[in-house]
């Protein structure tokens, strides 16, 4: 009776034992699912803000293509150029060049593109 009760004592404590490993091991993934839970809510963040710049880029560039028969299309593009790009320091879009206006054309078609692809990229499916 007496072997008996020391090997159930065993048994115990090699219970206690491997409930206190399972616990650790329970603690160490609670603790590397929190992680994630908040890297996963950045990331929707992130995915938000890019979504809300994409609309607002789309509803900017499609004004902007409103006016390519118009005289204004120059002033209207630069100053699109100028909200996304920031590339004229001196703030009068009057007096760019046509080589100018042309590098800031294919800068702004270059962000278009890449915009798009990330479109594809993210499955985001924006009617403008």
């Amino acid at each position: 009776m007496k072997r008996d009760i020391q090997g159930m004592d065993a048994d115990l404590e090699e219970y206690h034992r491997k409930n206190k490993l399972l616990q650790q091991d329970i603690t160490s993934l609670q603790s590397k699912q929190r992680g994630l839970v908040d890297e996963i809510g950045l990331q929707r963040r992130r995915l938000g803000s890019s979504r809300a710049f994409l609309v607002k880029f789309g509803n900017d560039l499609h004004e902007t293509y409103k006016l390519a028969d118009d005289a204004k299309f120059k002033e209207a593009f630069i100053a699109l150029y100028k909200k996304y790009m920031d590339a004229d320091p001196t703030g009068n879009p009057s007096h760019i060049s046509a080589s100018s206006f042309y590098v800031c054309l294919l800068r702004l078609i270059t962000l278009a593109t890449a915009l798009c692809l990330a479109i594809r990229e993210f499955r985001i499916f924006i009617i403008f």
